[in-house]
This record gives C-alpha cells, sequence and structure tokens, in this order.
C-alpha cells in the first residue's frame, strides 16, 4: 500500500491497482460520511454537466480503524486511484493563482518544512509554464485559457448543484483536470444568485474563493476566462 498523498485531514495510500484509499488522522466518522457524500455529489455534477473534469470514482465507504506503517488511521473510504502525468511520480497539482518561490517543487503535509519521511509530499505544485510543458509531452489540447474557463465552470456548476466548494484541488491526470479533496466542502440547498456568486468570488479564506491558489485572480492574465465560465458568458 504505497503513499500516493498527504494534506491536513489524512494520507491517501494506494490499496490496489486502481484504487485509493484516504486514511483520515482524526477517528471523526460523522465527518468521513460528509466527504464521501460530497465525493459522490461532486462526482455526480462533474458526469451529468462538467465532461472537460474528472472526479474520482467512489467506491466504498470503510469508515473503519486500520494500522498503517505503525500508526492507527481512520480508513475513511475508497476511490478511483489518479495516475500521474507523464515524467513525474507523485501528483501535479495546477496552480494558476500562486507564484511564490517553491513554486515548481514538492510541498509536504507541513508546508513549511521540506519533504521527508516525516513530512510526506502532498504532491507537485505546478506552475502555468509547467503545465504547458507537460500538455506539449502528453500531447494535450488543453491551453491555460481552457483550463481558467473550465476552472469558473466547474466552480459555478458545483455551487449550482448544491456543493460549495471550498478549498478543493485541481491536478493533472488521465489527460484531463481532476477536482479533489471535498473535505472542507460543505452542502448548501438554498439556491444561489448572481448577487451570491459575486459575492463567494471575492470573499477571503475558507469562505471564499480570493486567496484561493489554484484559480486565476485579477492581475492574472487568465482571469477573464475564468469570469467566463463562472459567470456562463
Amino acid at each position: 500500500m504505497s503513499l500516493l498523498g498527504a494534506g491536513g485531514y489524512g494520507l491517501v495510500i494506494q490499496s490496489s491497482p486502481q484504487r485509493a484509499t484516504k486514511l483520515f488522522y482524526e477517528p471523526n466518522k460523522d465527518k468521513v460520511i460528509d466527504e464521501y457524500e460530497m465525493l459522490q455529489l461532486a462526482y455526480d455534477i462533474a458526469s451529468r454537466e462538467i465532461p472537460e473534469i474528472g472526479v474520482p470514482v467512489p467506491y466504498k465507504l470503510n469508515n473503519h480503524p486500520v494500522c498503517y506503517q505503525g500508526q492507527i488511521y481512520l480508513s475513511g473510504f475508497e476511490m478511483e486511484m489518479l495516475h500521474t502525468p507523464i515524467c513525474f511520480e507523485e501528483q501535479v497539482h495546477m496552480i494558476l493563482g500562486y507564484s511564490g518561490l517553491d513554486i515548481d517543487d514538492s510541498w509536504g503535509r507541513s508546508t513549511a518544512k521540506p519533504v521527508s519521511e516525516k513530512n510526506p509530499t502532498r504532491g507537485f505544485f505546478a506552475s502555468p509554464k509547467t503545465m504547458e510543458l507537460i500538455w506539449r509531452e502528453e500531447e494535450s489540447s488543453m491551453t491555460l485559457d481552457k483550463l481558467a474557463y473550465i476552472m469558473g465552470k466547474t466552480y459555478r456548476l458545483f455551487i449550482e448543484g448544491g456543493l460549495l466548494p471550498v478549498d478543493v484541488e485541481w491536478v493533472w491526470s488521465n489527460g484531463k483536470p481532476y477536482v479533489i479533496d471535498f473535505g472542507s466542502c460543505h452542502m448548501i440547498k438554498t439556491p444561489i444568485s448572481h448577487f451570491a456568486l459575486t459575492d463567494y468570488l471575492y470573499r477571503q479564506g475558507s469562505k471564499g474563493l480570493a486567496s484561493d491558489i489554484y484559480i486565476p485572480h485579477q492581475e492574472s492574465p487568465y482571469y477573464e476566462h475564468f469570469l467566463k465560465g463562472y459567470y456562463n458568458q
């Protein structure tokens, strides 16, 4: 069972040739159920309305303790394992809203420390230029403008479908963008107005998208394409 990635709430391991299992640090079974239901909702929305992206197929809810490398975790759920892009051995995150000195590098579970055995990788966080190199190598028709539009469209359709996408992550796998990690999202039942969409776009932190590192922002050359997708223009 090889380690695929580490995050704030748990680890993702390869549990079979084509499946991954998310292991949670905290034994909170209700949180596991909530995240699994949000993964299912995101998968349903994407399958029905957003063919340009992928969401890992949800396979099975486990919700029982398991020992992995000498530590006890809560085995949350099984889902589709995402393959890494060509020339990479870890998941590649697509970053359009951040350009710090640590871009184009692997980030650890603790982002303030280098990746090590005690600080496993979250994945490789790729700049726009690196993404273009990957697409060229894979002979993909994807472009940064197209990716930005798809991102905007995805957030709008998730919201319209009843899922508020908080801190979701964008990775490149199987020749297309995938959205992963729905643990911080929320289910919503009230229809969202145009005003509410705009309000969410400009809110900071976990209450909005203004500080999200994955999506382009106002200073970005891809921002207008994101807005077109977000507002269905």
